[in-house]
């Protein structure tokens, strides 16, 4: 698991490696309460991306992300916000695991029409895969 480290830069990181994408589907969980949220094979590129990046909030703290097609098993915060996005087109709000209410990630909305309407990013602190 990550330790939360601090940064002065709040623009991406260097990409993380995708160690975490097995060959073979897995599933993934929240690491508090071990709830199944989604499984590996919806881990996907955003635009070329790489599925794991790291990125620095706005109090300078690194986080790592990766991105995920489809997720459920969550709540979401009512609160949708443009600010500070790590993904420039997409508003985010926080979501946390339906079960045990820690904080999972973020889901993305297309502030345009794009191919991907929405998407989650997922803590890697925040999850684990079973496999």
């Amino acid at each position: 698991m990550l330790k939360e480290k601090s940064i002065s830069d709040s623009t991406i990181e260097s990409s993380v490696s995708d160690e975490m994408t097995p060959s073979k589907s897995c599933g993934v969980y929240c690491a508090q309460c071990r709830q199944q949220i989604t499984d590996t094979s919806s881990i996907f590129s955003l635009d070329g991306q790489s599925t794991h990046n790291a990125f620095a909030n706005p109090a300078g703290h690194l986080r790592v992300v990766i991105t995920f097609e489809s997720l459920r098993n969550y709540t979401e915060d009512p609160y949708i916000t443009r600010n500070f996005t790590w993904f420039p087109g997409y508003s985010w709000q926080v979501i946390y695991c339906q079960s045990c209410k820690s904080h999972l990630g973020w889901k993305y909305r297309s502030n345009t029409h794009r191919t991907s309407k929405f998407f989650y990013g997922l803590l890697q602190a925040a999850i684990f895969v079973d496999e």
